[in-house]
């Protein structure tokens, strides 16, 4: 933020912002930085519309979401975060076609080279649709998967925390939901899960 100040119109420094902003799970604040990065450095553009893809999706905008990664990929057909995230913006009645969508993209090959970050929320949007369906093993394995490659995702530790309650675990939720909440304590959904563990203790 102090670099923006002093450059507001360097756009590569908007860009980090708002990847910044998005990890924090500031998406508000995270959308305005990619608008400045779109607007006042075109070498940034495409990275600044995946970016601003994520952070409708974190707002909820699937409309706005689906728009920014279409854009993405109308210039890069391969960009896998964009596929992931187009897959992401399927409303809750299409959790069928997401689940396949996701598990086509996961089967590229190659895909093990391709962006780390989308092969994990890949993986863990494929695990919340078997957890949401009561596939407890199924989104157990996903989970894992996503875990292996980045140890730390939050998203995913809070998915397999949600599992492992669903299952009467309590004392793995817990373990894991200690964990999501030490990367990313803003984060809602581990709030939650946090909120009906100390319910069931």
């Amino acid at each position: 933020q102090q670099l923006v100040a002093a450059n507001p119109k360097d756009g590569f420094l908007q860009l980090y912002l708002g990847w910044a902003q998005l990890a924090k799970g500031d998406a508000a604040a995270a959308v305005k930085a990619f608008d400045a990065a779109v607007a006042d450095a075109p070498a940034t553009k495409l990275a600044a519309l995946y970016g601003h893809g994520r952070a409708k999706l974190m707002l909820a905008d699937l409309a706005g979401a689906k728009s920014d990664f279409a854009a993405v990929l109308e210039a890069d057909k391969n960009h896998i975060g964009a596929q992931v995230g187009l897959a992401a913006t399927l409303p809750p009645e299409q959790a069928s076609q997401r689940e396949a969508d996701l598990l086509a993209i996961l089967a590229i090959k190659d895909i093990d080279k391709a962006d780390p970050r989308a092969v994990v929320q890949a993986w863990t949007l494929a695990a919340d649709v078997a957890r949401q369906g009561g596939r407890l093993d199924v989104a157990r394995d996903r989970y894992g998967k996503a875990l292996a490659i980045s140890p730390t995702d939050s998203a995913a530790l809070t998915g397999l925390a949600a599992v492992e309650l669903r299952d009467g675990k309590t004392a793995a939720a817990d373990d894991l939901i200690g964990k999501a909440l030490a990367g990313s304590a803003e984060n809602v959904e581990a709030q939650l899960v946090a909120a009906e563990l100390a319910s069931k203790e």
